[in-house]
């Protein structure tokens, strides 16, 4: 749907702007070709594969940190680091009143029941917090019960909802009327253990219409489906026409019959220092369970190509995506 004029445009109210967006968009990378003061990017549909480059005034003093359900995930370059939440198809725009400073391992997610919920992890070896900004009864601490949990691993958008998944293995959905935010327990994923342990992660994403587990080791990944009424979750051999991209901060799912260079039922993983094995970036498919590396060390280190080496298919370009890093101390520059 399109706005042919400002009057169809402010017959629609800002509230009901939102649920006529566009989903499953994602932004690529910083193009400056048109002048210092005007900055473009590359929005990219995980669905349809469509790609469109639109001007976008807010990242000359903001910087894109991810995207949920179709929002953009915006911070300030400069103190107090304010956090929007901007859905660029339609100008619908969310302004919290809390500062933020991102930093790696960080996650964001973003509910969408009524007026958007930012929810953020800032990440930490030992840090299992999850922070909740409301426009409407300001920013509070989601709180888990009495169950030790331990940092959180990974957290995503699923049917308008959040899930936060733990290192200790633990999901929950969040829930509450934003007076109040709390996380009610869903279930404790028993994933057989993979050698060596300490080396396994794990991920929770949204992909193909459900809710996915994922298990990380350094020769294997293992899938799970989540049912939430049931609380259960089965491993699962095919994802169907679906392919995976993860790295230690980012997690998507994509169509792959829209984008030619990329394999069903496969799943891409750029591996850093540290993170389930060597550096590199693996090809893992379900059919044939086994990694094998498509792009070595420097390509992983390299994550800032100019548009002059320019990656010639989609595949290394999501995978840079799931790479990519910014500081909201500095610009994205």
């Amino acid at each position: 749907m399109r706005y042919v004029c400002s009057l169809w445009k402010s017959a629609i109210s800002s509230y009901e702007r939102l649920f006529l967006r566009a989903h499953r968009w994602i932004v690529l990378e910083e193009i400056n070709e048109f002048g210092d003061c005007t900055v473009h990017r590359v929005f990219v549909n995980l669905s349809t594969g469509r790609m469109v480059k639109r001007r976008i005034p807010l990242l000359n003093d903001h910087v894109y940190v991810g995207s949920s359900d179709g929002l953009l995930i915006l911070v300030e370059k400069n103190e107090p680091y304010f956090v929007k939440l901007w859905e660029p198809f339609t100008g619908y725009l969310v302004q919290f009143t809390a500062g933020i400073i991102h930093q790696q391992p960080s996650h964001f997610a973003v509910e969408t029941r009524g007026v958007p919920r930012l929810f953020h992890a800032p990440g930490g070896l030992r840090n299992p917090r999850v922070m909740c900004y409301d426009v409407n009864n300001g920013n509070l601490e989601v709180r888990f019960g009495d169950m030790p949990v331990e940092r959180v691993a990974s957290m995503t958008a699923y049917k308008s909802d959040v899930f936060v998944l733990f290192h200790n293995r633990q999901l929950f959905k969040i829930t509450g009327d934003g007076h109040e935010m709390h996380g009610e327990f869903i279930l404790i994923h028993e994933a057989p253990a993979l050698a060596p342990s300490a080396m396994t992660h794990y991920l929770v994403v949204s992909g193909g219409g459900n809710l996915l587990i994922l298990v990380i080791g350094i020769a294997e990944i293992l899938i799970f489906c989540v049912d939430v009424e049931l609380r259960t979750a089965v491993r699962i051999y095919n994802i169907g026409s679906q392919a995976l991209f993860l790295s230690n901060t980012r997690c998507i799912s994509v169509n792959a019959e829209s984008f030619p260079t990329v394999r069903e039922n496969c799943v891409y993983q750029a591996c850093i220092s540290g993170y389930s094995g060597p550096c590199g970036t693996y090809e893992f498919s379900l059919m044939r369970p086994r990694k094998r590396k498509i792009y070595h060390q420097s390509f992983v280190n390299d994550v800032t190509y100019t548009l002059g080496g320019r990656p010639l298919s989609m595949c290394p370009v999501l995978i840079h995506y799931c790479l990519f890093r910014n500081k909201c101390r500095r610009p994205l520059s």
